[in-house]
């Protein structure tokens, strides 16, 4: 193992051999994304053995955990020398450490929905599209990103598997309202500090916003992509408005 580069970030102009390096869906990718599946439905099973006092510590617990490793995360680059503007938690997935958390201390229908409506898809993204690709395979980065985002999918998965959290689309256009001050501070950092959060400058690599770059266009490829998230999103709560309707007429047949 080559650990000469495993605080190396090419985001910062560091160089980074090719053939250390990873792609996407290859066989490492794969196999990294079936151990983070098959983690995540073991700690479901083990979720619903808990009684409710269990279940809320185990919450927070993994909240706090994502806090105390994005700060560490930041200590660690500012160490090695690599820190840079965007280590800023401003990105999607980085600002849910703090909804996380909100909602592990203090839930309510707003955070609840902004976990399945945004963390969830957000995390799913990260993890099959990755944009740290140009790290070494063996690296800080590509621990801590893995790390990090299987921890980000598994609270909500976690709560839906358990029943604590039912999507409500109705709770949708709360999330997106708490969501504008966000997007639009991350739009005006980005002109002034020539940062990329949420992708809003330029599309991450691999992923299929780069597709809608290619045929749309920039800034094109945003609208596209509020587009594509509100086909996401339409997937995502046919299927527990669907579930909620059978669940109604059945009660009142009984």
């Amino acid at each position: 193992m080559d650990f000469k580069y495993f605080f190396v970030s090419p985001d910062s102009g560091g160089y980074v051999p090719k053939e250390l390096t990873w792609r996407l869906f290859d066989i490492g990718h794969i196999l990294t994304l079936i151990c983070v599946a098959f983690l995540i439905i073991y700690m479901c099973k083990k979720f619903t053995l808990w009684d409710i006092k269990k279940q809320d510590s185990f919450i927070k617990k993994i909240a706090v955990f994502m806090l105390v490793q994005e700060i560490f995360k930041n200590i660690v680059h500012y160490l090695t020398g690599v820190l840079i503007y965007e280590d800023i938690p401003l990105h999607l997935c980085r600002f849910s450490i703090f909804v996380t958390l909100w909602y592990a201390f203090k839930p309510n229908k707003l955070n609840k929905e902004y976990l399945y409506a945004f963390s969830l898809p957000a995390a799913v993204a990260a993890l099959l599209f990755a944009d740290w690709t140009d790290f070494a395979r063996i690296s800080f980065t590509n621990i801590d990103s893995t790390i990090f985002h299987m921890l980000l999918l598994m609270v909500p998965v976690l709560l839906i598997y358990s029943g604590k959290l039912k999507p409500n689309y109705k709770n949708l256009n709360r999330c997106i309202m708490f969501m504008f001050p966000l997007g639009f501070i991350a739009f005006r950092l980005n002109k002034i500090i020539g940062t990329n959060f949420m992708f809003l400058n330029t599309p991450s690599p691999g992923s299929p916003l780069v597709l809608l770059e290619n045929l749309f266009g920039s800034p094109g490829y945003i609208f596209a992509g509020i587009c594509l998230i509100l086909i996401i999103w339409t997937l995502m709560y046919i299927p527990w408005e669907i579930k909620y309707k059978k669940e109604s007429e059945i009660e009142q047949l009984v």
